[in-house]
């Protein structure tokens, strides 16, 4: 999936301390549990540093209670998304607090059995259905596209499996790829 933004990734309050003043980011998304230090006392600490003081701050927790909320907003963080979440919710934050404006591509809908596209897929290996499914489920798309880069690898007779695979991620249907690539996995 690309969307066009620049990432770096964490793997413990430290680090996010570290990645922030190297990176100078627009936005964290600060995940409540870490190793070391929680998010609570990463946002403290990075609302300390004065270059980091105006990088929006989102906590993310399953903790959905009010008083964590506000525990969250005295610590430093602007806003608050609860555990579980959707993609949706990310985009949101993103437009409240960056001003950004979505425009989406329409998906091409290829998922009538009569079309000469359905005719032409080739279904890789059952493994490799059954870990996309799975990443699928968990909304987990940095694993479909590793997925699916070694999928591009093996074969190019893939292509079009590969094709609508990403029109369904770049528009984050989970359901849509489950449903593809379903009847390969549970028909057989």
């Amino acid at each position: 999936m690309r969307v066009g933004f620049d990432v770096a990734e964490a793997a413990d309050g430290r680090q996010a301390i570290e990645k922030a003043v190297g990176f100078m980011p627009d936005l964290i998304f600060m995940d409540f549990v870490m190793p070391g230090q929680d998010g609570l006392a990463t946002t403290r600490q990075l609302r300390q540093i004065p270059t980091c003081k105006k990088i929006v701050v989102i906590m993310i927790s399953a903790d959905n209670h009010v008083d964590f909320r506000k525990k969250s907003l005295n610590a430093g963080c602007d806003d608050f998304i609860g555990k579980p979440f959707q993609i949706d919710d990310i985009f949101d934050r993103l437009h409240v607090h960056l001003g950004l404006e979505w425009i989406y591509e329409e998906a091409l809908d290829t998922d009538s059995a009569g079309s000469p596209e359905a005719a032409s897929v080739e279904f890789p290996h059952r493994s490799e259905l059954e870990a996309l499914f799975e990443f699928a489920r968990l909304g987990e798309i940095t694993e479909i596209e590793s997925c699916m880069n070694r999928i591009k690898a093996q074969d190019k007779k893939y292509l079009h499996f590969l094709m609508r695979i990403e029109n369904f991620l770049s528009t984050y249907q989970f359901e849509k790829i489950m449903d593809f690539i379903k009847p390969k996995i549970f028909d057989n």
